[in-house]
């Protein structure tokens, strides 16, 4: 399992850069295990487009 150490320094680099770093919930936050990286663009359409597609992770 992903621990929040191993992307809180990604999710800095990311957010700086213009790119977005959430949980599969669209959440911003490093501590569910679970994360989504876009360009910032793309990215509440990859998390709408996860939806149903991963029955195991409750997803909002």
């Amino acid at each position: 399992k992903i621990k929040s150490w191993d992307i809180a320094p990604f999710a800095a680099l990311l957010k700086e850069a213009g790119g977005k770093l959430t949980d599969f919930s669209g959440e911003e936050t490093v501590y569910t295990g679970n994360v989504v990286c876009s360009n910032g663009a793309l990215h509440d359409a990859a998390i709408k487009a996860m939806k149903g597609k991963l029955p195991k992770l409750d997803l909002k």
